[in-house]
């Protein structure tokens, strides 16, 4: 079952007209965003919690070490350092996006969260990632959407199909 994060990703049409896009975490909302870097043909901005020391109980362990994980995997398939491949606030064009989704079933349409999906399309669209750090803190409210192991075997499988779509071929 995909989250509102996902369904955000995958909802192109439903949103402010803008250039840029921020999509903000946990709410899966895109909202218009003026980018100062507007001249810049090939960016992606994309969080990363993992830069910044976390607050004790931030990230379940078990979820660090899934997260680090892809990390090293994302970074070898991308052939650029991506240090959290779930953090949920990303930056992108709109037509960026636009051609991402268009392009979804490239990579299979079974991301539960959207962010593997964006990662992948963007490496397929050759457009630079930059990552910004995020300082994570511990939940005050709620509980995590992810459920680590049905989840995580998920991604696995994600990730290694996008080895077969980005490196075996």
């Amino acid at each position: 079952m995909r989250d509102t994060r996902s369904t955000a990703h995958s909802a192109p049409g439903e949103h402010p007209r803008s250039e840029s896009l921020l999509i903000a975490p946990y709410e899966g909302k895109l909202i218009d965003l003026v980018c100062p870097d507007e001249q810049r043909e090939d960016l992606k901005a994309y969080g990363s919690r993992l830069v910044y020391p976390m607050e004790h109980e931030a990230m379940r362990y078990l979820n660090l070490l899934g997260n680090k994980f892809f990390s090293m995997a994302f970074s070898w398939l991308l052939g650029e350092r991506i240090k959290d491949t779930l953090c949920g606030t990303k930056v992108l064009f709109r037509r960026d996006y636009e051609c991402i989704a268009a392009n979804r079933s490239y990579f299979g349409e079974f991301d539960p969260f959207g962010d593997f999906d964006l990662l992948f399309g963007a490496s397929k669209l050759n457009l630079k990632i930059l990552e910004v750090p995020i300082r994570y803190q511990e939940r005050t409210y709620g509980e995590t959407n992810i459920h680590r192991f049905t989840h995580g075997w998920l991604l696995l499988k994600m990730t290694v199909y996008g080895f077969f779509r980005l490196k075996a071929v």
